[in-house]
């Protein structure tokens, strides 16, 4: 199973660390993203979402997830998946993504319109 570690926890945020080594079952399956989530993969990945193209995620490309969001992950490291998290908790969530960016999605629930964007390395 993969392993998942709580780092932080507020009413607006919560910040993990995720981990899903190769031999796990995840890596074969549909995945469903549980909230708003910014993640910020540490080693190369590629993740899949639904109705999207297929993303190279690593160190320089943040991937986006709004709740619900189905996706797959691909195998590109010898490690597996290791990245931090962080969830934008409730109504917080589209005032945030709309402080950092002009454009965002018009649905209230659903607040990122990108599945990803760029990281500079130092960021992580």
């Amino acid at each position: 199973m993969p392993s998942e570690r709580i780092l932080f926890d507020s009413a607006t945020v919560r910040i993990g660390h995720f981990v899903c080594a190769p031999d796990e079952p995840h890596w074969h399956t549909e995945n469903i993203i549980n909230g708003t989530v910014v993640v910020f993969p540490s080693v190369p990945v590629r993740i899949h979402q639904a109705d999207r193209e297929p993303v190279l995620a690593d160190r320089n490309v943040v991937m986006y997830y709004n709740d619900g969001q189905p996706y797959r992950r691909g195998l590109l490291h010898d490690r597996g998946d290791s990245a931090v998290w962080i969830a934008l908790k409730g109504e917080h969530a589209h005032e945030l993504v709309r402080e950092c960016r002009a454009s965002v999605s018009t649905e209230p629930d659903r607040p990122f319109d990108l599945d990803h964007g760029p990281s500079p390395a130092g960021c992580y």
